[in-house]
């Protein structure tokens, strides 16, 4: 098969007219490679298109790579939804051995990544990287060498946030959603009890408006030690202070 003529297209590409009056488009590589502007014909085509798509699943990794540093995993899955398995794992191992898939150096930039961008947990951090085909004991090597001192500086950062958009809930609710939240975000419990446990703040505030909510709903049903009653009940499950709702009542009944 003959090549009649060559026309260059971007990223390194030739579009190739034959003489059969079909054309193709091949990478420069590739033409170098198999001496085209040479010899000027193709002996195997087939051959040529399989060294093609090749370098196609390359330049798109590398495409891929540039964007932010991947797993090999994660490439995998990637590229396994446009090409061939074998051809994808050929370029993988490429990949790997030209240096841009160094798992150790991925590893370390995920979790620098999660810890200064993000309010994530070790336990979080350790699932994501383990979905993303990493060996377990690469990610806890790794997030071995993070100081514990600097998982609980990031607790305290969450909890002081919390505490300032806090409006409606007592200490001991706040302290219970609080710590279901940042399980969610990956924490360990004993280091979650750890911060919370010297964490007090003034409640009066929400504890005036949850009774004042209480009241005007409870308050059209019942009276006096019934309504008192009811009172009392509804926010001693919200975690107020016995004494304290009591000396909000007294007030009203004066």
């Amino acid at each position: 098969m003959k090549i009649i003529k060559y026309v260059k297209l971007k990223n390194n590409r030739y579009k190739l007219f034959l003489d059969d009056n079909s054309d193709i488009v091949l990478y420069d590589n590739v033409i170098l490679n198999n001496n085209l502007l040479i010899t000027k014909k193709i002996d195997n085509l087939k051959a040529i298109l399989e060294e093609n798509n090749t370098y196609e699943i390359y330049f798109t990794a590398l495409k891929y790579l540039n964007k932010k540093m991947r797993s090999k995993s994660e490439l995998e899955k990637y590229l396994l939804k446009s090409y061939d398995n074998t051809l994808v794992m050929d370029v993988i191992k490429r990949l790997d051995n030209e240096g841009y898939l160094n798992e150790e150096v991925y590893v370390s930039s995920y979790i620098n990544d999660q810890i200064n961008l993000t309010y994530k947990g070790i336990n979080k951090i350790r699932n994501e990287l383990t979905t993303l085909g990493i060996e377990p004991k690469l990610i806890n090597d790794k997030l071995d060498l993070i100081d514990n001192d600097i998982w609980k500086s990031r607790i305290n950062k969450v909890i002081s946030k919390k505490i300032k958009s806090n409006k409606n809930d007592s200490n001991i609710k706040f302290k219970d959603k609080l710590t279901y939240y940042l399980i969610n975000l990956g924490y360990d419990k004993s280091l979650i009890n750890e911060c919370l446990t010297d964490i007090v703040f003034d409640e009066e505030d929400a504890l005036t408006k949850q009774f004042n909510k209480y009241y005007n709903k409870l308050s059209k049903k019942y009276k006096d030690k019934e309504l008192e009653l009811h009172l009392i009940t509804k926010l001693m499950a919200q975690g107020f202070n016995y004494n304290k709702i009591k000396n909000k009542i007294e007030k009203i009944q004066v």
